[in-house]
């Protein structure tokens, strides 16, 4: 299985403050005009498989990459490659990522390219990622908001 094509999609989407406090005095006042900013990644294979990897909320002070921009750095480095073989590739986007990338950027580029590289194994093996990564743990995970 090769990578023969990265897709990038921007999606920007409002973001509401009214409801999220600090401490019961410091609710925050709706600030309008405030966005979050994703990149949804799809890694597309020669055997058809596609996975999907996401960054999330990108802060204009990381002076984060275009859309074109990463799509043609990833493309450059990953087109042609085994999406199993994840180091690989990771290394190879870790090369070719401008060295003046905001860390935080490069960090969160990673992570989402991983995660589209899990998401190719666990197709291609028919299995979840958590079992690709050790199985499971935890039958629940208690979750508050």
């Amino acid at each position: 299985m090769k990578i023969v094509d990265v897709r990038i999609h921007r999606v920007t989407m409002p973001r509401d403050y009214r409801y999220i406090a600090r401490t019961p005095k410091e609710v925050c006042k709706v600030r309008p005009g405030v966005e979050s900013r994703y990149f949804i990644y799809e890694l597309m294979t020669d055997t058809g498989l596609r996975g999907i990897g996401e960054v999330s909320d990108v802060a204009a002070r990381m002076k984060a990459l275009s859309a074109p921009a990463l799509r043609d750095l990833l493309a450059g480095v990953l087109v042609g490659q085994d999406p199993l073989r994840r180091r690989r590739a990771w290394e190879a986007f870790r090369e070719a990522i401008p060295p003046a990338t905001h860390p935080e950027y490069r960090q969160l580029v990673a992570a989402s390219l991983d995660m589209a590289l899990l998401d190719l194994a666990g197709k291609h093996f028919g299995a979840p990622v958590y079992e690709l990564l050790g199985g499971r743990y935890w039958d629940a995970i208690p979750v508050s908001w």
